[in-house]
Order: structure tokens, then C-alpha cells, then sequence
């Protein structure tokens, strides 16, 4: 069953709904990263990522996003029954790596990695142009990768992580071109996939000058978790200069909690938490 209801029929009631199994889950980080990444816990509600559930990751330039969704991606990747996808399109897989031997030098990660741009090979809403290109193996699908992984590893949680939404393309246009709305209908195939797979993402998103996400209203509408990072400029605060990451939204707990975090030689740690108005 999916977990989604879209197949509930009218008149069912409130007690005639079964929830899947897979979604009473939760996926803790690996306990080598237990301490280190409790925030995360804590702004996912306590004990850890539910399976479909969709996390949009905001923040403004040099707040850390890159950093903390690779460590993420090791400390779930590191557990026996999860396995990682991390898809980049904002750097190359080289400047990657460069970043991973900076964070982990203790032992090297191991999580799958992909620079496709492309979400979905099977979007019934692609141009007869890309649709060729697919079947030809011209271009490859991140998904199309998603489902290769999951056939490898039938017993794991799969995880999906993007970096950035604004890169990536559903297809639309033969020709590559993209538009304002691309990342919408980009957010809405993975959301689809989340909930009829089980699979769980995290998507790092951009935001305007004021520090909104982009297409703000209509994007939050298609996730269950809202993250957003930033640098506290504001003069005499207590916090001046450090980092700071708060939930906006979340179906799991409550919104509305931060925690001020310090970025360090092998990546973001904790400094103390706080509430915001």
C-alpha cells in the first residue's frame, strides 16, 4: 500500500483506515552520529526520519546547507538498513569528494552519489524530445537511479537527497529550458514518489533577498518538513554571527524550535538551542 490515500473511498471513516507498517518507522542516525546530530532529531520531532516523509532544506548563502545534508547523508547511509542517495547539481561530484575528505577524515563515507538533472524518466508530462533521449539512454532520471538502488537493496529505507532544488527539471521542455514554476512541478514528482514508495527526501532549496523560500507558499504545501539555516547578523545579539536552524513547518512535531549551531573544521555542531517567535 502507498502512503499515500488518494484510493480511500467516499464515506470511508477515520476508523477504517489501516496505516502501513512502514510508516510507524523511524530512522535515527547511525549512533556514531547520535550526539553529534541530536538537532536533527529534535527539529524532526524525536527519534528520528519517518519513510516518505519530504524535508525542504532552505537557507542563505554559507549557512551551511551543503554541509550539514552531507553529514546527514553519512550518518544514515552508516546505518544497516538505510542506504543514500545523494544527487548533486550544484557542484561536480569532484568538489564533493574534496568536501567529504574535509568532514570525514576519520573514515571515508560511502553513500551513492549522482549528477543527473533530470527527476523523472517516467513522467507522463515530459517532452516527446526528452522522452526520446530516455529510451535512447541519452539521459538518465534520478528516480530512474532511485529504483536502481532499491532493487540493490530491497531490505533498506531509501533515502534521496538534492542538492539543490533549482537545478534539477522535470522535463517539460524539449529544449532544456526551465521557468519559475520547473521547481514546483520538480517538487511534486518527488513528493509522488515519497508517498508511493516509502522512500524519504531532503531537498535544499533556495531562498529570495529577504530570505524566503522561493515560490514559498506553494512549495511548503507539497512537503511535511520545512527547515531554513541562516547567520544571525543582527547587532548585539547574543547569537551575532553564528548559525542558526529552525523548523517552519513539521508533521511530526513542532514548528518554531531552533538551535544555534557553530561550523568547525568537520562540519556544523550544536551550540545550544532556543525558541523563536
Amino acid at each position: 500500500m502507498a502512503a499515500s490515500l488518494e484510493a480511500t473511498p467516499r464515506g470511508a471513516q477515520i476508523n477504517q483506515v489501516t496505516v502501513p507498517d512502514r510508516l510507524r518507522l523511524k530512522f535515527p542516525f547511525h549512533t556514531e552520529y547520535a550526539e553529534r546530530l541530536r538537532f536533527v532529531t529534535n527539529l524532526y520531532g524525536g527519534g528520528g526520519i519517518t519513510p516518505s516523509t519530504v524535508t525542504l532544506l532552505t537557507g542563505t548563502p554559507g549557512s551551511g546547507k551543503s554541509t550539514l545534508m552531507l553529514q546527514l547523508a553519512d550518518a544514515l547511509h552508516r546505518r544497516d538498513d538505510c542506504f543514500v542517495l545523494f544527487n548533486g547539481g550544484e557542484e561536480s561530484l569532484f568538489q564533493t569528494k574534496m568536501v567529504c575528505e574535509r568532514l570525514f577524515k576519520r573514515s571515508e563515507p560511502q553513500f551513492y552519489v549522482g549528477q543527473d538533472t533530470l527527476v523523472d524518466g517516467q513522467n507522463k508530462d515530459m517532452h516527446s524530445k526528452v522522452k526520446a533521449q530516455v529510451n535512447n539512454g541519452e539521459i538518465h532520471s534520478i528516480l530512474g537511479h532511485m529504483n536502481f538502488l532499491r532493487k540493490k537493496h530491497p531490505e533498506k529505507q531509501p533515502i534521496l537527497m538534492l542538492d539543490s532544488l533549482q537545478s534539477f527539471d522535470d522535463g517539460k521542455y524539449g529544449d532544456g529550458f526551465t521557468n519559475g514554476q520547473t521547481p514546483l512541478r520538480v517538487l511534486k514528482l518527488i513528493n509522488r514518489y515519497c508517498k508511493s514508495t516509502f522512500c524519504s527526501a531532503i531537498v535544499i532549496g533556495q531562498v529570495t533577498k529577504s530570505g524566503d523560500a522561493l515560490g514559498a507558499n506553494k512549495v511548503i504545501h507539497d512537503i511535511d518538513v520545512f527547515m531554513h539555516m541562516y547567520i544571525d547578523t543582527k547587532e548585539k545579539s547574543k547569537t551575532q554571527g553564528m548559525r542558526i536552524i529552525t523548523t517552519k513547518k513539521n508533521r511530526y512535531g513542532y514548528s518554531q524550535q531552533a538551535h544555534v549551531l557553530s561550523m568547525i573544521e568537520d562540519g556544523l555542531v550544536e551550540e545550544g538551542a532556543l525558541e523563536e517567535s
